[in-house]
């Protein structure tokens, strides 16, 4: 399990970011992480989304927040999707 924050905080371009990385990979964009696919998950709409957003930034839960559970996919084919999924233009 891995978590990160983007640095981008905008909606559109957390989306594109998730576009972009499901279209590129194997990896799968959902809120479940018991599965040996790698799945990529937004927590600050997913398992937080019910709480507030000030409650959600005080647990370090910011907008630009994911999980990534990696599973059995090849390494490569991860990190390329992530790489595209990071590369999205302005």
């Amino acid at each position: 399990m891995v978590s990160f924050v983007l640095r981008e905080q905008s909606f559109d371009k957390l989306k594109q970011f998730v576009d972009a990385v499901r279209s590129t990979s194997p990896i799968i964009y959902g809120e479940s992480l018991a599965s040996p696919e790698t799945i990529l998950a937004y927590p600050p709409i997913m398992s937080h989304g019910s709480l507030p957003k000030d409650i959600r930034d005080s647990l370090g839960i910011v907008d630009g927040f994911f999980r990534l559970s990696v599973g059995f996919e090849d390494a490569e084919d991860i990190i390329a999707g992530l790489r595209a999924g990071l590369e999205v233009p302005d």
